[in-house]
């Protein structure tokens, strides 16, 4: 697949950060999400490799490892939230960090 073309699991993540309402959880969800894709071999009718239909990658050795979200209010408080996973996605814990920028 080329770089410029749009991937669904792209295209899946940007309709709902158009949601004004979307919540953290929400959007963790939305990354922790293993979609399968269209077809069971490697690559499907539209030579895109089956990674692309899904955010989450589960894997003993490569996979996502972190799925971090970063919120800015209005007021300048920013807030870090990161899940973590281990090895085939297993869940690691959660770590919050919150700042203000004045």
């Amino acid at each position: 697949s080329r770089l410029t073309e749009r991937w669904p699991k792209e295209q899946l993540l940007k309709n709902a950060l158009a949601d004004p309402d979307i919540e953290e959880d929400d959007l963790l969800d939305l990354l922790a999400r293993r979609i399968p894709a269209p077809a069971v071999a490697a690559h499907n009718d539209a030579g895109r490799p089956a990674r692309a239909w899904t955010p989450f990658v589960e894997g003993p050795v490569y996979g996502t490892r972190a799925s971090t979200i970063v919120t800015v209010s209005r007021d300048g408080c920013w807030r870090v939230l990161e899940q973590r996973f281990g090895a085939n996605g297993t869940s690691q814990g959660r770590s919050v960090t919150e700042f203000v920028v004045r």
